[in-house]
């Protein structure tokens, strides 16, 4: 319990907080660009699929 309270005092480097808050930062912008990205993605596999079925 005391080592829990040390490093809630401690103030010299980065704290837990801020670890999560980048942490949860960076899973926002990678959620935010795989979203982006995966309609694009679909849209190619698509087209892809159509090239196929019309030289069947």
């Amino acid at each position: 319990m005391e080592t829990l309270k040390k490093l809630l005092r401690d103030e010299s480097g980065p704290t837990l907080l801020e670890y999560v808050g980048l942490g949860v930062l960076l899973l926002i912008a990678i959620w935010g660009a795989v979203t982006m990205l995966s309609g694009t993605v679909n849209d190619r596999f698509q087209n892809i699929d159509q090239k196929f079925k019309s030289y069947n």
